[in-house]
């Protein structure tokens, strides 16, 4: 019954209660028992597998002599439930993606090419208290990623050949992940190497091959074809 706690055995009403060793030698010394049946438990924990097999045994022995009314047999079934259900694990899941997620923001910020809403406006020639960056934010030319409560936005972004305004396929890519990816996702994308583009980081290849860097958004939204 994979619990090795010994002088726990118990008897009630025909019915036994023990590790296997202890049941085997019970069953030694019942030769008369022409007919057995066996529940066998198994759990990490074996308080709990011994505390369950007992439970069970109550519940049978109560059963075949009917001296428990229905509303104490629930009881007992679902105090059987409890032992038999594990407590509520460490989400090692989501605290491993939380960490893989500050991981992939970290690279994202390694470059140093993100820019606030006032540096934005410092590099394209307009006034110090200009929102112009939000404005390009909320026409979809632009994005930005919050940190600490204040926008970000990506210089690569920024066409430095023409007074740093927002590079037009920028936002075409924008309009495909629309609904698809959140703004750090987004950005992962762009500083995550792309086997479309033959290895080469989407935001390298922003403004020198526009066209290459909407193709490759579009296939990200197919993703792989399996033939």
């Amino acid at each position: 019954m994979g619990i090795n706690k010994p002088s726990n055995a118990a008897r009630a009403d025909g019915i036994f209660v023990g590790s296997r060793d202890e049941a085997l030698r019970h069953l030694q010394l019942q030769p008369q028992s022409s007919q057995v049946v066996t529940v066998v438990i198994e759990h990490p924990d074996a308080d709990i597998a011994l505390g369950a097999a007992n439970a069970i045994a109550a519940l049978l022995s109560h059963d075949i002599s009917h001296d428990i009314s229905v509303a104490q047999k629930q009881q007992r079934f679902a105090a059987l439930i409890d032992l038999l259900v594990d407590p509520v694990p460490e989400p090692t899941r989501i605290l491993a993606l939380a960490g893989m997620r500050a991981s992939a923001h970290q690279a994202v910020f390694a470059d140093g090419d993100w820019l606030s809403t006032a540096e934005v406006a410092k590099v394209a020639g307009l006034d110090a208290n200009s929102r112009q960056a939000q404005r390009w934010k909320r026409a979809g030319r632009l994005f930005a990623v919050r940190s600490k409560g204040r926008d970000y936005f990506p210089a690569y972004g920024l066409d430095v050949r023409h007074d740093h305004r927002p590079l037009p396929a920028l936002a075409e890519v924008l309009r495909l992940f629309a609904g698809n990816k959140t703004a750090w996702q987004v950005a992962v994308w762009f500083s995550s190497v792309n086997s479309f583009l033959g290895g080469k980081r989407p935001k390298d290849l922003l403004a020198t091959a526009p066209a290459h860097v909407v193709a490759a958004a579009e296939d990200e939204l197919v993703g792989p074809v399996h033939g």
